[in-house]
């Protein structure tokens, strides 16, 4: 007898661990969605990948007993349990609003927010080797730039590859929390290898800064074409070890003025507790 529930317990086991595969569809039309991040996580382990061009995504080893986060823009966040090592994700739009364009506003004629990094050494950058995906976004009040047109972004990166970015843009809610989208399709960007300095225009896209403020910041994408493998010397064992990096990622500045970052890591914001640094980014607005 007890053999038999020894047995039952691995062929339990083997079904809840394995590999896991599918594709990411729009519900609405069931066309494939590019691009969506993915996140599995529990209290001991935390893993994620970043669905492909043509939405397929695969995880090599994983507990089906747990939960998966799907996250893409302009879709609504599903959190679900896979039933079988091959899932299907449908994921439901999320309906587009916009801020009035025509109201009138006063002031300068074009303002820059945020650090002049271009001037400045960088303290760091945010880590390569982390191969989960992530969204970094900061804080920008709107101050006396209320309803200002968002005309372009400016990125300080640290970049080895040829790489895809997706700018994220958030709504700021009343206790300066990352809330509603602002725009709801990607903004896939390609970044050359070795570049530092990158200037998006938006000025196309009619994001007004909102009444709380904004949240920008990017998506990193765990895609092939932002990674790079390299062999590194492990200095506890004196042996060659394999090690994947992916570009790009933020570099970071020490400031003297308090900042708020957040960061989307597991389903969740949090909130860095160094208010001190700044993400490489600024904004140019216009009325």
């Amino acid at each position: 007898m007890r053999v038999i529930a020894i047995l039952i317990f691995l062929i339990f086991s083997n079904n809840l661990k394995g590999q896991l595969s599918g594709s990411v569809y729009d519900k609405a039309t069931g066309e494939s969605l590019s691009y969506v991040n993915i996140w599995y996580f529990n209290d001991e382990i935390s893993v994620g990948t970043t669905a492909n061009e043509s939405g397929s995504f695969k995880f090599d080893e994983l507990d089906t007993s747990r939960f998966l986060n799907f996250n893409k823009v302009g879709y609504e966040v599903l959190k679900v349990k896979p039933d079988s090592s091959k899932y299907d994700v449908f994921l439901t739009p999320i309906k587009k609003t916009r801020l009035n364009l025509s109201e009138e506003v006063e002031g300068p004629r074009r303002v820059k927010k945020g650090i002049d990094f271009e001037n400045l050494t960088s303290m760091g950058s945010l880590s390569t080797t982390e191969s989960k995906p992530s969204i970094h976004v900061q804080y920008f009040p709107a101050d006396n730039f209320l309803l200002y047109k968002l005309v372009r972004i400016n990125l300080g990166l640290k970049n080895r590859v040829r790489s895809l970015i997706n700018i994220r843009i958030y709504e700021a809610t009343e206790h300066k929390i990352p809330g509603d989208l602002l725009y709801l399709e990607d903004l896939i960007k390609k970044i050359s290898a070795g570049k530092e300095v990158y200037r998006i225009s938006l000025k196309d896209l009619g994001i007004r800064i909102p009444e709380n403020g904004i949240f920008i910041g990017y998506e990193k994408l765990i895609i092939d074409q932002n990674k790079i493998m390299l062999n590194e010397t492990d200095y506890n064992t004196n042996q060659e070890v394999i090690i994947s990096e992916y570009y790009p990622i933020f570099n970071l500045y020490e400031s003297k003025d308090s900042n708020i970052i957040y960061s989307y890591v597991n389903g969740n914001w949090g909130k860095w507790k160094n208010s001190k640094i700044s993400l490489g980014i600024n904004l140019e607005l216009k009325r």
